[in-house]
């Protein structure tokens, strides 16, 4: 039982609901250019298994590279890697890289696209040149949320969408890239509560550099304008006769709502007066809730496609 818990720690399987976002989002958006066939739900699967075994290999890496750090802040993920040992997660990261790869080599040959063995060795790239030396793109202030939406978003969604539906189509090409965007926030807030942690360690991430309350004021401007840019993109597509259909297109106003306002409310309570005070530093890091946003961005997003769905 303990291994099993070490090893979801070591993975953090707090994010691992967000392969909602990843393959649901690529997937439902397939199904407006392709049928539902069992083809489509073996490449949804084989999407699904693929997005795990990378997300797995990418927390891994970016653990290990955390490792010293995480031991005085974040002790039960340092407790983790230490309950395997490091060499032995280095091999797990070895294996899980030779079995995507495996996976991924023969998706190509079923479905004949070269640019998936691509995709992954660019993500692949990414994943290992965040975290570790000699690129470390986590301390290069701008670098980071630029590979953070490429490594968790951008690629990883172009790939799920190739693989299910053959080929690219422009309204879903944009949606994931407008949707990778709106992610760039939620890199910049969940920094927010490792500002001391950070800092200490010299990682010259966003937060360190511009400080807590304009990190927290950027990130909100980008979700304004990038979640206005997917309501405008998908509005013209959304039929305006149909009452039944706009509930959706509202709904998704509402998720994107929760989460700007609830950026709103942590930016007023990370006044740095208030946080001389030991608690509300605390309440504030408690504040953070990303996974939480990046599933209430996700359900935005997911709903405004499921309207042009629905017949």
């Amino acid at each position: 039982m303990k291994t099993i818990k070490s090893f979801f720690i070591l993975v953090r399987w707090e994010y691992m609901p967000s392969a909602i976002n990843e393959t649901g989002i690529p997937a439902l958006l397939a199904l407006l250019f392709i049928p539902i066939s069992s083809q489509y739900v073996f490449n949804v699967i084989m999407s699904l298994l693929i997005w795990y075994g990378a997300h797995f290999i990418g927390s891994q890496i970016n653990n290990i590279s955390d490792y010293n750090a995480d031991k005085k802040f974040k002790s039960y993920i340092s407790d983790s890697i230490d309950y395997f040992g490091v060499k032995k997660v280095k091999w797990m990261i070895i294996i899980e890289t030779l079995i995507v790869s495996v996976l991924t080599i023969g998706m190509l040959v079923i479905r004949k696209q070269p640019m998936l063995v691509i995709l992954w060795l660019l993500g692949l790239f990414f994943a290992y040149a965040y975290s570790m030396k000699p690129f470390n793109f986590k301390s290069r202030t701008v670098m980071n949320p630029i590979t953070l939406a490429l490594v968790l978003y951008l690629i990883p969604m172009l790939f799920s969408y190739l693989l299910i539906a053959g080929s690219f189509h422009k309204l879903a090409v944009i949606t994931i890239i407008i949707f990778s965007i709106q992610m760039v926030p939620m890199f910049f807030m969940d920094e927010i509560s490792d500002y001391e942690e950070d800092k200490e360690a010299n990682v010259m991430n966003p937060c360190v550099t511009f400080g807590r309350r304009k990190t927290i004021l950027i990130a909100t401007i980008i979700g304004i304008v990038s979640n206005a840019a997917m309501l405008f993109y998908w509005f013209f597509y959304i039929s305006h006769n149909s009452s039944f259909k706009m509930v959706f297109f509202i709904t998704g106003l509402i998720f994107y709502s929760f989460v700007i306002f609830d950026f709103i409310r942590i930016y007023r309570i990370s006044e740095p007066t208030l946080l001389k005070d030991e608690n509300k530093l605390m309440k504030l890091k408690k504040s953070i809730h990303t996974p939480v946003w990046l599933m209430g961005n996700g359900v935005a997003t997911l709903l405004l496609i499921f309207e042009r769905w629905v017949k």
